[in-house]
């Protein structure tokens, strides 16, 4: 594998859907850009007209939404429940909750697979990723990773997860394929936020840093 190298991380555009600060997802429905913001410190999630600036709507989650993400599609918002310690599934054409998957004990910022399959949600409480088959709807594996994971990012070609954590100053590198940790990146201090650079920035997209 080559070599990884700290700095920022830009996400990079993904289909209909991007990132844009943790806890937030931007989707364009039909002529309009939709902002979808978790409110981690109350129930819900806010839906914001991008061109207008104006709040269009709130879905209810549950107590502490914490981290957020769409998938590749549009189609659906993923967002992880910190108190109720689970991953909602939101149908952004009907804006109504779907489903529900039991994760581990405080999910953190997450994030999902290119084909829009498996959502990474770190469990800041037992130092692992659990993984969501967005298909089953269940929790279909857990991955260590290092003390109090906080965010998951994907790499813009889809083949890595990285995951910062709180409690051992590095980042965990997962290969998507299989799941399977296969690297660290040590950062001092207490990495949470991070973003990954675009592709003519940091040639092709191999470049990263916190």
């Amino acid at each position: 594998m080559g070599k990884f190298f700290l700095g920022i991380f830009c996400l990079a555009l993904i289909a209909a859907s991007w990132m844009t600060q943790p806890g937030e997802a931007k989707l364009r429905d039909g002529s309009r850009a939709i902002l979808y913001v978790a409110n981690s410190g109350g129930d819900d999630v806010t839906v914001i007209d991008v061109a207008t600036n104006k709040v269009i709507g709130s879905i209810q989650t549950g107590p502490t939404p914490h981290g957020l993400v769409a998938s590749p599609d549009g189609s659906r918002v993923y967002v992880s429940g910190e108190t109720d310690d689970d991953l909602i599934a939101i149908d952004t054409a009907t804006s109504r909750v779907l489903w529900r998957a039991q994760v581990g004990d405080r999910p953190n910022e997450i994030t999902i697979s290119a084909d829009g399959r498996y959502v990474y949600v770190p469990i800041r409480s037992s130092s692992h990723v659990d993984i969501v088959d967005t298909t089953t709807r269940e929790r279909v594996k857990s991955i260590p990773v290092g003390k109090a994971p906080h965010n998951a990012y994907r790499s813009p070609d889809g083949k890595w997860i990285f995951v910062t954590s709180m409690g051992d100053e590095k980042i965990t590198i997962i290969d998507a394929a299989t799941q399977m940790p296969v690297g660290e990146i040590p950062v001092p201090g207490e990495p949470r936020p991070a973003a990954h650079c675009p592709a003519k920035s940091n040639r092709q997209g191999r470049t990263a840093s916190v």
